[in-house]
């Protein structure tokens, strides 16, 4: 939470996106540029906290500054093997590893609601950690919930990919971020 003076000068850099909250509810959200913090360049947050246009002092407000850059080639992997049934070989152990590619989409609030938390509190390192183990997650049920032999996941690795792949982008979707 940051201390803002009336007429303060935010600047929001290239591939970010700033978002202004006030007791947990999202007001105003600025695109890369240079903006002066005045009650008519920041409409809901001014309906937050009920203001006029004659509203002088300082303000306390959470801004989020969130980075939309393409973020590429994070790995994952099964940190330990996943048991399936397999028709013809009977229970085994698989262990797979990828990587996938993602951004932040382009209205952050979902992203901030369900991935920043409600502390504020977060980084790109804790962002991707939780990420990895989110996909780890979801493979591992794709997986289990596929029922596909091991011969026939071996013999259509890309296919199944792809189904996996497809199938994770509604799941990171629902978290403002595009796989």
């Amino acid at each position: 939470q940051a201390e803002i003076k009336n007429g303060a000068e935010l600047i929001v850099r290239e591939k970010q996106i700033a978002v202004l909250a006030n007791n947990g509810q999202i007001g105003d959200i600025y695109p890369q540029g240079k903006y002066k913090l005045v009650p008519i360049n920041m409409p809901i947050i001014s309906t937050l906290k009920g203001w006029n246009y004659n509203f002088k002092s300082s303000f306390n407000v959470d801004i989020y500054f969130v980075n939309t850059k393409h973020f590429l080639n994070f790995r994952w992997d099964t940190e330990k093997p996943v048991k399936i049934n397999d028709t013809e070989f009977g229970p085994i152990r698989i262990r797979a590893l990828g990587s996938y590619s993602f951004h932040v989409q382009d209205n952050p609030i979902v992203f901030i609601r369900n991935v920043a938390g409600k502390d504020g509190r977060f980084t790109t390192d804790s962002i991707t950690e939780q990420l990895r183990k989110f996909v780890f997650a979801k493979f591992t049920n794709y997986l289990t919930d596929s029922k596909i032999d091991t011969l026939k996941l071996v013999a259509n690795l890309n296919e199944f990919s792809n189904d996996v792949t497809i199938a994770l982008k509604d799941d990171f979707s629902d978290y403002g971020i595009d796989l």
